[in-house]
């Protein structure tokens, strides 16, 4: 295009889409190598380089990255320790979940309901 010509508004998308993909091909293999040696499990490391890279994508777009891959390590570090953390609140939520399903309902389920019932009933309407 020359000087003064305007882009039809479809081109920078498809533009932007085959850059990042550039960025892409030049990075992926360098963040699942990192995520592997950071012990994330063999399964989960595309979705973890995957994320990162969606992460960073909207950053990269309005221009605030200018060398995607610290970025992307950054990123991808951040989601694994803090994926980590996730992970293992929801294992103990879970555990704590089975264990309340295990229970038998007659030892303290049924009567807190109850009480809770016959509690509310004396309140007011209004």
């Amino acid at each position: 295009m020359g000087s003064g010509a305007v882009e039809p508004a479809e081109a920078r998308p498809a533009r932007l889409h085959d850059a990042y993909r550039a960025v892409f091909v030049a990075h992926r293999a360098r963040l699942v190598r990192l995520a592997l040696l950071l012990g994330c499990d063999s399964s989960q490391v595309d979705d973890a380089v995957a994320d990162a890279f969606a992460r960073v994508f909207p950053h990269w777009v309005d221009g605030r990255v200018t060398d995607p891959g610290p970025y992307l390590r950054r990123t991808l570090v951040n989601e694994l320790v803090h994926g980590g953390r996730r992970l293992g609140v929801q294992q103990r939520w879970g555990e704590r979940n089975r264990a309340v399903e295990r229970s038998d309902p007659l030892d303290g389920g049924v009567v807190e309901r109850h009480r809770l019932g016959a509690a509310l009933a004396v309140l007011p309407l209004e």
